[in-house]
């Protein structure tokens, strides 16, 4: 089972429905509540649909999977994404602290992240997605394979 956070902090000098947009851009299935001076939404791996499908049309599936995967710690793992591409409905990704007005948290937590990460966000070879099961034989993915 995985666990999906989405959080970001609302500045000063930003809209709070401007950044719930930016969020649900990405986030259709995860409604945002207010805590304090930010917005957060949780929801299951099925959240993660729209965020997948752009990370295949962007072909940033190297990108995302070392990003998870730098940041893998125990049974958690996060990514930053820009909230001004969010709100274009566009994947930007980013480091923390990169953008003045802050970023967009996804935390996925759960048991064997790695394997989820394998097959959400496989390995690619000569540009083209790679997905290894446990008895190491290796599909890959047909153009008509992608979302």
């Amino acid at each position: 089972m995985v666990d999906i956070t989405v959080s970001a902090k609302i500045m000063l000098t930003e809209s709070e429905s401007k950044l719930r947009m930016a969020l649900e851009n990405l986030f259709p299935e995860i409604r945002m509540e207010r805590k304090g001076a930010s917005l957060i939404g949780t929801g299951k791996t099925g959240s993660l649909e729209y965020l997948k499908r752009l990370v295949w049309i962007k072909r940033v599936l190297d990108t995302v999977r070392s990003q998870l995967i730098k940041n893998l710690e125990n049974d958690s793992t996060y990514l930053f994404l820009n909230k001004q591409a969010a709100f274009a409905r566009k994947l930007g990704i980013c480091d923390k602290g990169s953008d003045i007005l802050g970023e967009i948290e996804l935390k996925i937590t759960g048991n064997n992240l790695e394997k989820f990460i394998d097959l959400n966000f496989p390995m690619t070879e000569k540009g083209r997605p790679v997905l290894k099961n446990q008895s190491t034989q290796t599909f890959r993915f047909s153009s008509q394979s992608k979302p």
